[in-house]
């Protein structure tokens, strides 16, 4: 009898020699060899191909990963094809992290400087918005399956992801108005986005670490991915679990978080990369959160005033409100670093 294996993206178990290795974030996006599953050879290639494929050839985020100094992949290049010279000669541009060569199409090479006679080139790209929502959806349903396995699949409703896998046009309109997956896109609805406070918390997190990452926030009742791509937030996606059966407690109560950046994989909670953020970035410790069984944190503007000078001083986005589950909320006492004007430590938060 032949070894069965589950293979997340299927959702059902098949022999183990129909395996392949699938990196949940390619390595062309940042990617890492320790944050891999194993999937269906034959789906694997397929969704590479038209899901992965696209995204990594998507023009903004080729010009992101040019820029990133966190990415240590092969790809640190970019070349923007389909450029037109004023007289209409094909040409293209290379870009790299300090220089923008031209490469010409027809000679087949490089060359140092553009054609004589010509100002500028004009070239035209497009971007899917149609792709950004399955790419969403593999790296939620790889990431469920690699940090919490058999629980994922008890507890999440994560058939509702694999129907988002599949080109939007495959799919009926009514099975669409049914699915439960919330999705949010940081390049179409940024201004309009219900989730705004959650996600500026979210997205403060994926910039402080830069690289490639998905943090999974657990509420009350989903479970929220948001993935980071170059050191900025891509998108976001929330599938609907059985919060009483899933866990839910310890140093992991709030969530997880993975990056990979400079090239290094880790695995932390989600607390500890709050931690990092106030401390390393704004100055503050956040002691209580260690004490936190339950809940969700947000982070609200708020200023911070010396009892002795009365130096004010902006923190950009941050207040810590934790809402438990029993509804309460409160305040949490801070330290702070002392004031950069009189170096007194009695400074306190106003609004």
């Amino acid at each position: 009898m032949k070894d069965l294996v589950y293979c997340p993206y299927l959702g059902e178990k098949i022999p183990k020699e129909n395996l392949s290795i699938e990196h949940i974030i390619p390595k062309s996006l940042g990617g890492h060899d320790k944050f891999t599953i194993h999937v269906d050879r034959e789906t694997n290639s397929k969704l590479g191909s038209f899901i992965d494929g696209a995204v990594a050839n998507d023009p903004i985020l080729g010009m992101k990963r040019v820029r990133s100094v966190s990415f240590k992949g092969s790809a640190k290049t970019f070349n923007w094809k389909n450029g037109r010279t004023e007289s209409g000669a094909p040409f293209q541009l290379v870009f790299d992290q300090s220089t923008l060569k031209f490469f010409d199409p027809i000679a087949g090479h490089v060359v140092n400087s553009l054609p004589t006679g010509t100002e500028q080139i004009t070239s035209k790209f497009k971007i899917d918005p149609y792709i950004r929502m399955p790419f969403s959806a593999k790296v939620a349903l790889g990431t469920g399956h690699y940090l919490f396995g058999e629980e994922f699949r008890k507890n999440a409703l994560h058939n509702e992801l694999r129907i988002a896998l599949k080109p939007i046009h495959e799919v009926e309109q009514s099975v669409l108005r049914k699915n439960k997956v919330l999705y949010t896109d940081y390049l179409f609805d940024k201004n309009n986005d219900k989730h705004k406070q959650s996600h500026r918390v979210h997205e403060a997190v994926i910039k402080h670490f830069g690289g490639a990452s998905v943090l999974v926030d657990i509420d009350r009742k989903h479970m929220i991915f948001t993935i980071g791509l170059f050191g900025e937030w891509f998108s976001t996606i929330s599938v609907p679990i059985t919060k009483d059966r899933f866990p839910y407690d310890g140093e992991y109560g709030l969530g997880h978080f993975v990056v990979i950046s400079g090239g290094s994989f880790s695995q932390i909670s989600y607390r500890e990369a709050l931690h990092k953020v106030a401390t390393e970035q704004f100055g503050i410790n956040l002691p209580s959160l260690d004490k936190i069984q339950d809940g969700s944190v947000k982070l609200r503007s708020k200023s911070i005033v010396c009892q002795k000078c009365g130096y004010k001083e902006q923190l950009t986005g941050w207040k810590v409100k934790i809402l438990l589950d029993k509804r309460t909320e409160f305040k949490e006492s801070i330290r702070l670093i002392p004031c950069p004007q009189c170096g007194a430590t009695t400074r306190e938060l106003s609004e």
